[in-house]
């Protein structure tokens, strides 16, 4: 099974230019000072070309999408309507039992 995880980029430097390039100085500073600057937002636009080369339809994003191998063409997608911790847990709980995982730390059961 595949797992794609969309993130912040690793490059500090260019969410430091992105910064720069967005905010007003002082407030670059004072957001500099915080520790505030070391991420930037990711292209809204790319997900989209992801989900398009997936045939994930746009009505389903976000969404989370598991793969078999690197075969996209079979595929399970979970459309997410909440993405807070208690609903992530629900999510990966009724994954886990449908694999067939019964103890932490277990191999999934044969498929």
């Amino acid at each position: 099974m595949g797992i794609l995880v969309l993130e912040r980029p690793a490059s500090w430097a260019g969410a430091r230019r992105y910064w720069r390039q967005t905010l007003e100085p002082p407030l670059f500073r004072a957001f500099s000072a915080l520790r505030w600057l070391a991420w930037q937002p990711y292209d809204k636009h790319r997900c989209h070309d992801i989900a398009r080369a997936l045939h994930i339809p746009p009505s389903q994003l976000p969404c989370l999408a598991l793969f078999r191998g690197a075969d996209t063409t079979q595929r399970l997608v979970f459309p997410l309507q909440d993405t807070s911790p208690t609903a992530f847990r629900r999510l990966f709980g009724a994954i886990t039992e449908a694999i067939g995982i019964t103890a932490p730390n277990e191999a999934p059961a044969a498929s």
